[in-house]
């Protein structure tokens, strides 16, 4: 079996894995919670609905049953670039703290209130 970092691979998906010597894929796991937006036309102004979302008691699931483990705060922000709705989630403290971690990969971002 082939072993190191750097034989990982990470799938558009967000499994994770990496080939064997047999060049066998051999998946390692997968993205916690939901698919959220990997980046591209990062430059694009784009109007943006931050929301904290609510969890489960444990803390651990969101209102829809997505596994995310325990952490700060998760946060969902939606908008569209072009024709496609896009979503990111996110742990941050405070909602700045998240416009912060939105505006990492969208400069150009604006937010509803």
């Amino acid at each position: 079996m082939v072993k190191g970092k750097e034989n990982m691979k990470t799938l558009p998906s967000g499994i994770t894995g990496f080939y064997n010597d047999r060049n066998e894929w051999q998946c390692t796991g997968s993205q916690m919670g939901r698919r959220s937006w990997r980046g591209h036309d990062a430059n694009t102004s784009v109007k943006v609905w931050l929301r904290r979302m609510k969890m489960s008691a444990c803390g651990c699931y969101d209102e829809q049953g997505a596994y995310w483990g325990q952490g700060a705060p998760l946060y969902w922000a939606n908008f569209d670039i072009g024709e496609t709705n896009e979503d990111m989630f996110f742990r941050a403290y405070s909602r700045d703290d998240a416009k912060a971690k939105v505006r990492e990969q969208l400069p150009n971002a604006r937010f509803y209130r």
